[in-house]
């Protein structure tokens, strides 16, 4: 791939697709590979990346993320858990991940979180910075904390309550200071 490349776009391939992508460029800004049949993302991503959509593939393991990353899309993949996630996180879009067990904790900065439809049983604790939240479709049966942004569906969740069997049955954390 040439040096100076800022943006790759390698969505919807055909037949003949590589089952990786290669080393990406140091300087590379976006990355957008869905839908390509990809079974995992090079080991290396670039310390320039602020957006990856890697959505309806194969995937089964997310490499370490760019510190500058802001906007992650990995919906309808094969990984049970997420790596840490960047501080300049802004947007996470990993919905429909059937094998998604498990969130890392949230950005203090994250703005839209969307993760139906998975296997996710605990949430961690929400930050305020949130403006949009579903969540809706996975096994949880409780919330570490309430945003005034959820509508009505969430408030139907009791708060986590540490060793509450009934209440908390998957032991998922209460945030601090609820």
């Amino acid at each position: 791939l040439p040096s100076g490349l800022k943006s790759l776009q390698c969505s919807q391939s055909g037949v003949n697709a590589p089952q990786h992508l290669p080393q990406l460029p140091n300087g590379l800004k976006y990355l957008y590979c869905t839908m390509f049949q990809i079974d995992s993302l090079p080991q290396h991503l670039p310390d320039s990346l602020v957006s990856l959509s890697c959505g309806m593939n194969s995937i089964s393991t997310l490499p370490t993320l760019p510190n500058k990353l802001e906007n992650l899309e990995c919906n309808w993949n094969i990984f049970t858990n997420l790596p840490p996630l960047p501080p300049s996180l802004k947007t996470l879009y990993c919905n429909t991940s059937r094998s998604l067990t498990a969130l890392p904790s949230l950005p203090n900065g994250l703005k839209k979180l969307t993760v139906s439809s998975s296997f996710i049983s605990c949430i961690p604790s929400l930050p305020n910075s949130l403006t949009y939240i579903d969540i809706l479709n996975n096994p949880i049966s409780c919330l570490p904390n309430y945003l005034p942004i959820m509508g009505a569906t969430y408030f139907t969740y009791p708060l986590c309550t540490p060793n509450n069997t009934l209440t908390n049955p998957n032991g998922c954390e209460r945030a601090n200071g609820i």
